[in-house]
Order: C-alpha cells, then sequence, then structure tokens
C-alpha cells in the first residue's frame, strides 16, 4: 500500500471518486459560459450557502492548524470568494482564481475595506497557467479547490499539489 506521499496512492483516490456524486456533477459543469450564467443566482438562497458548509471547514482549518495570521493562500476555482473572504478575515493572503467573470463581480462586491489587501483575484483559467512562470511552485501554505470544478484530473490536481510549500492539500472538501 503506497502512503500518502506517493503519487499512485493520489491516482487511485482520483479513479475512486470518479464514481462518486462530486465528479458526476462537477464534470457537467466546466464552461466559462455556464459559470457566468449561474453567477446571476448565486449565493441567494441562505440553505444554498449553509450546504457549503463553511464554517465546519473553517472550524476543521482552525483545529487543524491550518489557519494562521500571514499565511499564503491559493485558492482555485474561488467562485464567489466565500473561502477566500473568511480565510482573508482570519489574516490570510489569498491569490483566487477563477475563469469566470461573473462570478469574480459578485466576488468583488462582497470585499470589505478591511481585508482588501488580503485578497488578490485573477480572471484566469487554472488548465492555463504555467505555476513556473508565476513562480507559485511551493509558494502556499495552503493549496485548495473548495467545492470546485477547477480541479478535475488527476493532472491538474498534481499541479495544484506543487503549488503547496508543504504536503498539505484540501479536495474536496
Amino acid at each position: 500500500m503506497d502512503n500518502i506521499f506517493n503519487k499512485n496512492f493520489w491516482i487511485r483516490e482520483w479513479d475512486k471518486d470518479k464514481k462518486s456524486d462530486t465528479y458526476n456533477v462537477h464534470r457537467g459543469f466546466s464552461t466559462q459560459e455556464y459559470w457566468d450564467k449561474a453567477a446571476a443566482t448565486y449565493n441567494r438562497n441562505k440553505k444554498e450557502v449553509n450546504n457549503r458548509r463553511l464554517e465546519k471547514t473553517m472550524r476543521f482549518f482552525k483545529r487543524s492548524g491550518l489557519l494562521f495570521e500571514g499565511m499564503k493562500v491559493l485558492e482555485i476555482g474561488c467562485g464567489t470568494g466565500m473561502v477566500a473572504i473568511e480565510l482573508a478575515k482570519h489574516g490570510a493572503q489569498v491569490t483566487a482564481l477563477d475563469f469566470s467573470r461573473g462570478m469574480l463581480e459578485k466576488f468583488e462586491q462582497d470585499i470589505t475595506p478591511d481585508i482588501e489587501k488580503n485578497i488578490t483575484i485573477l480572471n484566469e483559467d487554472w488548465y492555463k497557467i504555467d505555476i513556473e512562470e508565476k513562480a507559485w511552485k511551493k509558494e502556499f501554505d495552503l493549496v485548495i479547490a473548495f467545492m470546485s470544478p477547477g480541479v478535475a484530473s488527476s493532472e491538474s490536481f498534481f499541479k495544484m499539489m506543487s503549488c503547496s510549500k508543504t504536503r498539505q492539500y484540501l479536495y474536496p472538501i
């Protein structure tokens, strides 16, 4: 049996996930056009927002020592920025990217002056980003794709992992 630091472990886990509801739901919603259109009604329903488990995730981060002042975070497929904003409120320096301009417009509306210095928003496609050119290799304390189709292949997952300073990766939550 391979340990979690072995690439084969993650490939097997990825293949198992392809049988899950999460994988089947996400694979059909991977276009910029879809998310631009969805942005118009996103985050309007309180039950929908609560179902995203943000509070539970933040408690997990705190309990696990994954949340600290000044930490550098890369969020892939940030959407409307719910996670990025919460991390920034806790003092994280967040680089948040999404390929949907519509989702990012909603995100920008929710940034308050007290955290705007902690957030960098990029309207880019994760699959097209050259992490060497961006100098992102081993650059972040936490790399996350929270409930996002932003990392939909094992290749993009390994690209995500290589942006982490350590071996702490979270996908999907």
